[in-house]
């Protein structure tokens, strides 16, 4: 029963029930949910609408008396002072007034708010029960403004939620609420969707043109950063865009102040005036702007409407160019290599899928293009095939399978240095090492990945236009898949061989190798997402979980690459070669002027840095560039002692909590054999214990519980019950259910 409803029948059921009751009603406050409540309390009730009537509403009401029934005769509009057939109940004592200003003092609602505002309140709470009225005299009107709020948060979101309002509730919101609250005044009769579309429009024009109060802020703040209004957010903040571009315009220095707007036409404009400042002045500060940018947008939102802050941010290693002239030995190339020249070739790469004005890309690629021209004329007086006939490449699978404890060896194709550099794994605790490799040449896959699969003691051979490698000891050729795994696990016993993104075994033996795919035979969509990094994130997921499992991670790779464009130097064909492939070709003699090597009785020419032997496509290797020789040796492994790993499973369901109760489900890894893992969740410094370890493929629930305010943004987190270690979180909010909150 409602507390108002139940005071009121408190004091009906102290009259003399001998006699009906009149209540006067003079605030219209009696609605049907009350006359439900009255007649559940064993009273019938019956109503006075018009003086007139007065005589035959009492014989109505003495009949139902003298029928054994507890009467309420209910009368709005009329004075007490008219009455002439009722005034003996009232001179009797059975008359209740019923007055807002009465009700309202013993409720302990601030006088301060005018009547209309507290006749709304008490319609509002009419069918409250004692806690939602208790919570208002504990935190005051401030609680019902809350719930006001919560009712708008619904109309923007969707107006037709609005079709069941209470009209009580909708007038207050509308003729007080927005007004004292927001300043928005509104006309008469507005529909909720117009509502909500003006009510919109002056949160936006507000917080944006004009000088916003705190509860705009307030509001704009929430509205923002709510993933269940994030359709809502966008869409209406495209719809005041529309009709205020001019203004949105003129005001643009003061609204792209605040990174974070929703206006993507202002910022694709802003984003345009920036890339215009760079072509002018190709200042260095204006890539730092765009960098530190980039971390307050969101660059997927952006890049649907052709804003690429990111990529703008990354021409910064241009200007990270050092002096290279003092380079003198292969060692000191490597060094520079690796310390910052290759960040030019991730850039090159990048380029070629990237969105920025076609002037900034050509600009860009000529800078690029300065330094590893460079890079490759100090490589080229430096290194000489002929004295790097096998390297180091060479039975390096097998080396790093022979280290003590648990070894994963993954065999990338084509991943250059610059790729190797690349891969990161977000994990506290993993470390990463990268080594520079120098390739066998010439840098194809039948070479690369020969060496990689061998024991190290190896010789190249050339059989008609084909090369393969072949062990010294055995004489075995290793020319093809098949053989390569054959020799590897000839060599290394017990080795288990899998292949990349493909399911693996629960159980996996303590030395493996995981391969991928051959990008020689790949397609031109393949290709695309070796480029855009997508494999890049394949081999670090892959990595990772490996690791969590306790193993050494090694990434290595066949050869690197060099991208050739088709307006660079094609070298043309000479009578005497019978064989080209690019980045070289086949002579039967000695070429004059030209890098080259012998294998066997033939003679392999090498062409010069960004230039081919042939017109097809821009991915080129097998040639001697220091893209195509230095390869990557990435080694990932854990600072700590490997575990189970355990995350929480449906991050998403916990995002928005609706009670202060919830069930958390934690998962083991299912990809790798381990043991069972203790865990707790810690919420607001209070721990919630798993109620079992959690095992491998296995989802436990962990119940928790906790004390929230509306709105409130706090982390649920996943520890270790052991060590205390960190091993997931998810950030939430608590928003609760109407029952929660009243």
């Amino acid at each position: 029963m409602s507390y108002i409803a139940s005071k009121i029948i408190e004091e009906l059921e102290s009259k003399d029930k001998s006699l009906p009751v009149v209540v006067v009603d003079s605030d219209e406050l009696i609605d049907n949910d009350f006359i439900s409540e009255l007649e559940k309390s064993g009273w019938k009730y019956t109503s006075l609408d018009s003086i007139d009537d007065e005589f035959f509403v009492m014989i109505e009401a003495e009949m139902l008396k003298r029928s054994g029934n507890k009467v309420v005769v209910g009368v709005k509009g009329i004075s007490e002072k008219n009455f002439v057939y009722f005034a003996e109940y009232c001179d009797r004592g059975n008359l209740v007034n019923l007055k807002v200003k009465s009700i309202s003092h013993e409720l302990g609602i601030n006088a301060e708010y005018d009547k209309k505002m507290i006749t709304d309140i008490i319609k509002i709470g009419f069918s409250k029960d004692k806690t939602w009225w208790d919570r208002i005299n504990e935190k005051g009107i401030d609680i019902l403004f809350e719930e006001l709020e919560n009712k708008v948060w619904d109309l923007i979101k969707d107006p037709s939620s609005w079709d069941e309002i209470n009209p009580a509730e909708m007038e207050l919101i509308v003729k007080e609420y927005l007004p004292h609250e927001f300043g928005l005044i509104l006309p008469e009769n507005l529909k909720p969707s117009e509502i909500a579309e003006r009510f919109s429009e002056k949160i936006f024009d507000s917080y944006f043109l004009a000088d916003p109060s705190e509860e705009i802020k307030k509001f704009y703040e929430r509205w923002k950063d709510s993933k269940e209004m994030e359709s809502a957010f966008f869409e209406r903040a495209k719809k005041f865009e529309e009709g205020r571009e001019n203004d949105l315009v003129k005001n643009m220095d003061k609204i792209v102040e605040k990174p974070e707007h929703p206006f993507f036409n202002l910022e694709h404009e802003f984003f345009n005036k920036k890339m215009n400042e760079f072509l002018n002045t190709k200042d260095k500060k204006l890539i730092q702007y765009a960098k530190e940018r980039s971390k307050l947008r969101n660059p997927d939102r952006d890049a649907q409407h052709e804003i690429y802050w990111n990529e703008f941010a990354q021409l910064e290693v241009i200007f990270e160019k050092k002096d290279l002239s003092t380079i003198n030995s292969i060692d000191e190339l490597i060094k520079a290599y690796s310390d910052f020249v290759w960040k030019f070739d991730r850039l090159d790469r990048i380029l070629e899928i990237s969105n920025l004005p076609q002037e900034i890309i050509e600009w860009a690629r000529d800078e690029i293009d300065s330094t590893l021209k460079e890079t490759n004329l100090i490589w080229s007086r430096l290194y000489d095939p002929k004295t790097y006939e096998i390297t180091e490449q060479a039975g390096l699978i097998r080396k790093i399978l022979q280290e003590e404890g648990k070894q994963a060896v993954i065999v990338a194709d084509a991943l250059r240095y610059e790729l190797g550099s690349s891969i990161e794994i977000e994990s506290e605790g993993i470390e990463k090492q990268i080594i520079p490799i120098i390739a066998i040449t010439p840098t194809i896959t039948p070479i690369g990945m020969g060496a990689l699969f061998s024991s190290g003691n190896v010789r190249k051979e050339l059989e008609g236009k084909d090369f393969f490698i072949v062990e010294v000891e055995t004489g075995k050729r290793i020319s093809d898949v098949k053989s390569r795994e054959e020799n590897i696990k000839r060599i290394v016993s017990g080795v288990g061989i899998y292949t990349l993104g493909k399911k693996i075994p629960s159980k996996l033996p303590e030395k493996l190798i995981l391969t991928s795919r051959d990008l020689d035979a790949a397609g031109h969509n393949d290709l695309l997402k070796f480029i855009s990094g997508e494999i890049l994130n394949e081999i670090a997921k892959s990595a990772k979980a490996l690791v969590l499992k306790g193993y050494t991670v090694h990434i290595v790779s066949d050869h690197g690459f060099c991208l050739v464009r088709e307006e660079k130097k094609l070298i043309e064909k000479k009578e005497d070669s019978f064989d080209i492939a690019g980045r070289y070709k086949l002579l039967n003699k000695r070429p004059e002027d030209a890098k080259y090597e012998k294998v066997g009785e033939f003679f392999i020419e090498y062409a010069e840095y960004n230039a081919s032997f042939d017109k097809s496509g821009k991915f080129y290797h097998g040639g001697i560039s220091i893209q195509e020789v230095i390869i990557p040796h990435v080694i990932f492994k854990n600072k700590n002692k490997a575990k189970l790993h355990v995350s929480i499973y449906g991050k998403e369901q916990l995002e928005i909590l609706r009670k202060k109760r919830a069930n958390v489900v934690v998962i083991g890894d299912y990809t790798f054999d381990e043991e069972s893992r203790r865990v707790y969740i810690e919420v607001k410094k209070e721990r919630f214990y798993a109620p079992k370890p959690v095992k491998n493929d296995e989802k436990v629930e962990i119940p928790i519980s906790f004390e929230a305010q509306l709105e409130e943004h706090f982390t649920i987190d996943l520890y270790d019950a052991d060590d205390g270690s960190h091993l997931d979180s998810v950030n939430v909010v608590y928003r609760p259910i109407r029952e929660d909150l009243f």
